[in-house]
């Protein structure tokens, strides 16, 4: 399996993009499925991993001191606006070869949320138009460029909701099923009628005692985004994963770390590695 640098012009493959509310847990999920797609290529039928560069953030050097070191990365800022991480899977196949781009918009929260409040009327709008609006919430001409090229023709989400905001205050459910029926509907007054894959990943499971099974759970904490799934008619495929990273510690100068063990013979920490498995694994055959 082979990591290397791509430059932009030669991205042009499916577009998933990561998406979920500030705090979710966007970009360690995406370091620890990063790692686990390098750790287990052979196993998952990875060919390359291709970094797009131009961002500030060095993802292969966070994922390391993530996964290998126990060092999670910094929170993001509420005053990020730049969409920070960009890589892109080759999967091998019988027949071809299949790419997937993994798309984070890792972007400030209050512009995250006015994204998902306007995507119908962005819908409406000619691509001059989207232009401007996006620029007027603060984002980079680069990241307006990326956005109406990649975020706007994704052909599927992965949606990130941290299960310690469960609840009506920061309605991960709410916010997260409006954002599915918006994109809907910008793409519908687009003219555009094909269904999309969806995942659901819940971060912080190691915080959250399960009792019940996975579909339950979904059906009774995440009831909106559940019958979106089962209801709309959008969605081709979706399914739920789960993320949690055990063994926190704090250490003597108060900052938060991950206790490291050895798994398959490397020194790792102790996350839901299967769950990040199957996560590739659902790409791969999704899209």
């Amino acid at each position: 399996m082979k990591i290397r640098n791509k430059t932009v012009s030669e991205y042009e493959e499916t577009n998933i993009m990561f998406v979920g509310p500030p705090a979710a847990g966007k970009t360690t999920a995406i370091l620890l499925f990063y790692h686990t797609l390098i750790d287990y290529a052979d196993e998952l039928g990875v060919k390359t991993i291709n970094v797009i560069p131009g961002s500030p953030f060095d993802l292969h050097m966070e994922a390391a001191r993530l996964v290998k070191y126990g060092i999670p990365p910094a929170p993001t800022s509420p005053e990020q606006k730049d969409i920070r991480i960009r890589f892109e899977v080759e999967f091998k196949g019988l027949m071809f070869t299949k790419k997937v781009n993994i798309v984070v918009a890792d972007i400030a929260g209050s512009i995250t949320n006015t994204l998902m409040d306007s995507l119908p009327e962005l819908g409406k709008m000619t691509p001059k138009q989207a232009q401007e609006t996006l620029r007027s919430y603060g984002l980079s001409e680069e990241d307006v460029q990326y956005v109406i090229n990649r975020v706007f023709n994704s052909k599927g989400f992965i949606l990130v909701a941290n299960v310690m905001d469960i609840g009506p205050e920061k309605d991960p459910d709410g916010r997260l099923a409006q954002f599915l029926t918006n994109y809907m509907s910008f793409k519908r007054n687009r003219g555009e009628k094909e269904k999309i894959n969806v995942a659901l990943l819940l971060t912080h499971m190691d915080k959250y005692l399960l009792t019940t099974t996975r579909e339950n759970f979904i059906r009774d904490k995440f009831p909106q985004i559940h019958e979106f799934f089962i209801k709309s008619g959008y969605v081709s495929k979706y399914e739920v994963f789960f993320s949690a990273i055990h063994g926190e510690y704090t250490t003597e100068s108060g900052e938060k770390r991950f206790i490291v063990v050895v798994r398959d013979g490397k020194n790792r920490i102790d996350y839901t590695v299967d769950e990040y498995k199957r996560l590739a694994l659902w790409l791969r055959e999704s899209f």
